[in-house]
């Protein structure tokens, strides 16, 4: 708690408040999130471009579902629908052939850096032999992981077992009958349940408790916002 002057009032962190001003302090954050966008947004809508580029694909994500999505040239391709629908080995090796470096970066094993005209440049260094998933290959965005994740199970033969109970539970990995189309539609799916989840943790009273600290916001005893006037401001 700390007092304002000149006229003497005192306002309060969260932690100080009562539990009924900390509620009506949650509501508050809670309408100012409502009327603003998420400040992750353009990251994931990168992650979702990249994806679409790379697959060839248009996603609706303001009405998503698995059959909105659109897949451009693949069925004027020659053979295009044909190889939406392989599955197990040829599957596996139709991917991997189209998409391997693309979704895959060479292991990180050092930097090189040089002064020159008068700043640093940085160069990493990578393997051209042991690619490594994982590394947000698309936009350098945590959002890439999320969306290459059922990809990356399906290529590197990975057990379900071995992921987060989140991705266990949203994507039911059949190696014997996946499809390519399948495989596709579920790195859709998870980057856009991801966002899902983040929207949802961000509007939780959790969410909105760890932007209220994080943020310093004061209050009036009561849970109002409290916020400083600037220089030539009036109340």
């Amino acid at each position: 708690m700390r007092t304002i002057t000149p006229k003497p009032f005192n306002v309060y962190e969260f932690d100080e408040l009562s539990d009924e001003a900390k509620q009506k302090a949650i509501n508050g954050q809670r309408d100012f999130e409502l009327q603003t966008e998420n400040p992750w947004a353009d990251e994931w809508r990168d992650t979702l471009h990249e994806i679409e580029k790379l697959f060839d694909i248009e996603v609706d994500f303001d009405s998503y579902n698995r059959h909105s999505i659109s897949w451009r040239k693949w069925w004027n391709k020659e053979y295009g629908e044909e190889m939406l629908n392989l599955s197990g080995n040829r599957a596996l090796s139709f991917l991997w052939n189209n998409y391997g470096r693309d979704i895959y970066k060479g292991k990180y094993y050092s930097c090189h850096d040089r002064w020159e005209n008068g700043k640093y440049h940085y160069v990493s260094r990578r393997s051209k032999c042991t690619l490594v998933s994982g590394d947000c290959p698309l936009t350098g965005v945590c959002y890439d992981n999320d969306a290459l994740d059922p990809m990356w199970n399906f290529l590197e033969g990975k057990s379900p077992d071995e992921k987060p109970m989140v991705i266990q539970h949203q994507f039911k990995y059949r190696f014997e009958n996946w499809t390519v189309k399948d495989i596709i539609e579920d790195c859709v799916d998870s980057l856009c349940d991801a966002w899902e989840r983040e929207e949802e943790y961000r509007l939780s009273d959790e969410g909105l408790v760890e932007s209220i600290e994080s943020n310093g916001y004061e209050y009036y005893e009561d849970g109002t916002l409290y916020a400083e006037l600037k220089h030539g401001e009036v109340a």
